[in-house]
Formats: C-alpha cells, structure tokens, sequence
C-alpha cells in the first residue's frame, strides 16, 4: 500500500545527508535505513534530542522547553545548513495544540496542501503506527522501511513529493528508535511528535526538525 502525503511546495534540500557512524552500530536494526535519501535528518533530530533533555531542568516551563531546543538547534551546523527561506519556529500556543494529540492530528492533517485521499491515507499511516506502538522496535522499524521502499520505488510522486514524505518517515523512524531501543522506556508513540513533523516538513526540513523534536521534548518533561 502505497500512502502519499504531505504534498507542498519545498525549496531544494541537501540530496542525501548520512547518519552517523555512532547510530549505525548500536544494534542490528538500528534507525537507518540507506535506501531512504534523507536518512541523515533523522539522525540530527536524534541529536538536538538528546543535547536538548541534557539541558532541560527538573521544572520547565513550555517556553523555556521551546527556547532551549532552539538554542542547540542553532549551534549544530548541520541543522544550520537545512534552513532555507520557508524556515518556522514553532509557538507555545502551536506546541500545546500538539501535545493534544488526536485533536493535533485531526486538525493538522486536514489543513495540509493534500487531496483527500492524500489526506486519509495519511490518517492511514498514522493508525499503522499506533497500532504497533506496543509491538516491539524491530517491527515498528519495518513498518516504517515497508512505506519507505514502496515511496522510493514509486513513479507517482514528484522528486519534491518523495523529500517530504521520507522526511517525515525518517524522523519518524529515529524518533522511534529514541524512545524504544538504547532506552528500554515503554513510551506510547507520540501522535503530536507526527504530526509535528509533518506540519513542519510544508515549511523546509529545518522546520520539520524543530517541531519534532520540541514536541518530543515537551511531552517528555511530562513523563
């Protein structure tokens, strides 16, 4: 099944950014998958992550969350060089509408530039997720790298249709990784953390990082 989404207009990205080394050997089924292009952002999402729950103090306001993702984002180069004229940063009021997931998610993907069908085969995709979200790493992995396969091999979609969608997929798949495999935490998939993404990925992949990750990170001073 082939599910098309997020089709918007997007300046010219990077063709391939590589995941690092570090990432790659941590398990068999690591969060990469080569044959996705845009594997690499994932692995950046991964590493503003982690710097960024490094530095949030036990009591964090969303304000602050917002203001410290930015602030690592900023330094890293390689999130640097993602940024084009379409780039978003992301509102306090935007970041609580996210973290209301199933609201998020409803009114998100019905304001995407997507046809209707576009539309409900992305809904589609999102249930695939959460149906697996308590199915070990491995099996949500192949989940995603299934989708993935089918996108890359398709003549459907545009050059510019295919840099959105495996975006998101490749955020999505770290993200994943993130919370399931070095950490062993029984975390639910974060609905809001998606949509994020794919709301942010309309604007450039710079914005689609940033609003996933500061999703991730508010919902986990929750935790």
């Amino acid at each position: 099944m082939v599910l098309p989404l997020l089709v918007a207009c997007t300046p010219d990205l990077p063709t391939t950014v590589a995941a690092p080394q570090s990432y790659l050997k941590v398990a068999p089924a690591g969060p990469s998958n080569l044959i996705n292009p845009y594997d690499g952002y994932g692995a950046i999402r991964n590493r503003i992550l982690d710097a960024s729950l490094k530095q949030l103090p036990a009591q964090v306001s969303d304000m602050q969350v917002l203001a410290i993702v930015q602030e690592i984002a900023n330094g890293d180069s390689d999130f640097q060089s993602l940024k084009t004229h379409g780039y978003s940063t992301l509102s306090t009021t935007s970041l609580q509408g996210y973290m209301e997931s199933n609201l998020a998610a409803a009114t998100v993907i019905e304001a995407l530039p997507l046809s209707q069908n576009a539309k409900a085969n992305f809904s589609l995709f999102i249930e695939g997720l959460l149906s697996l979200q308590y199915q070990d790493y491995e099996a949500i992995r192949d989940y995603i790298v299934a989708f993935e396969s089918e996108i890359v091999s398709s003549k459907s979609y545009s050059d510019n249709e295919k840099k959105i969608i495996l975006t998101v997929t490749a955020l999505e798949r770290y993200s994943t990784y993130y919370r399931k495999k070095p950490k062993d935490k029984d975390w639910d998939l974060l609905i809001g953390n998606i949509v994020a993404g794919a709301e942010g990925a309309a604007h450039d992949t710079a914005t689609a990082v940033l609003y996933s990750v500061s999703v991730e990170a508010a919902l986990h001073k929750n935790l």
